[in-house]
């Protein structure tokens, strides 16, 4: 037991060593080198992205800011300074000791006011969104009802976002058309964002719906390409764990299908 601890432990540490690694690149880079300036919860978000991506098993979302700023402080001594806005709620500017105060200042306001940046900050939120869902999520009974298809959510900022982009109103006041087609884009922006490890409930329907209509590989595989459905291989999965369970019941539907009359 001690040594399975002990493994687990140590992989844990390599997931933040390499995901620092990638962080102290990036902050030599932009911070030091291009004297950008950079507030402390980006660099967080960055550190994380990282951690999600390529150790998905250690990442956490409540990972603690002052943690990461003290490896910051610890890594890059009197390199870099931090300063803490006036403004209340705000996080804390990271920029190179190599320049003064008021040119940080400057440098974070063009940076903050620009449109690239503004849209970059959005993306960043909506993909902390996505994954601290994702993270959170129940997941799926295999093989999966339509009840429980219907009963699967996505974030809600992600569909205030889309349903904006496509009509100018949040979800909530949007019409039904414009509803459908947000629930749409952001269910595959979620399976894109997560690398198809969230699979939506459209790309479970849509994948089955098609196969049952066209009978047709091929289909299912242009449309998974494009990031619509889920693939032929993992169609298949869903197909054979519903007739397993048919068999299991000794019924000839399963128990998510109710024939006409029966309701």
């Amino acid at each position: 037991m001690t040594s399975t601890s002990e493994a687990a432990g140590s992989q844990l540490r390599a997931a933040h060593s390499a995901s620092f690694t990638y962080l102290v690149a990036y902050i030599e880079t932009n911070i030091l080198f291009n004297k950008q300036v950079e507030r402390m919860s980006m660099l967080k978000e960055r550190y994380l992205d990282y951690l999600h991506e390529n150790h998905p098993t250690h990442y956490n979302p409540e990972y603690s800011t002052q943690k990461l700023k003290d490896k910051i402080v610890k890594h890059f001594a009197d390199r870099i300074n931090f300063m803490l806005p006036q403004v209340g709620g705000k996080s804390e500017l990271v920029y190179s000791s190599d320049i003064d105060l008021g040119a940080a200042i400057e440098a974070a306001f063009e940076a903050n006011s620009s449109q690239t940046a503004i849209l970059q900050r959005a993306a960043n939120i909506l993909n902390t969104a996505i994954k601290q869902s994702h993270t959170c999520a129940s997941p799926l009974p295999w093989p999966p009802s339509v009840d429980d298809l219907l009963n699967s959510s996505l974030p809600d900022i992600l569909l205030d976002f889309i349903s904006c982009v496509i009509s100018g109103k949040t979800f909530g006041n949007a019409t039904e058309k414009t509803c459908r087609l947000a629930k749409s884009v952001s269910s595959d922006i979620c399976y894109a964002g997560t690398r198809g490890q969230w699979i939506t409930s459209k790309h479970i329907s849509l994948g089955v719906s098609l196969h049952h209509v066209t009978g047709s590989a091929d289909v299912v595989a242009m449309l998974n390409r494009y990031g619509h459905c889920i693939s032929y291989t993992k169609l298949l999965e869903v197909e054979t764990a519903a007739a397993h369970h048919v068999v299991r019941l000794d019924n000839v539907l399963p128990t998510s299908i109710v024939p006409d009359g029966y309701i």
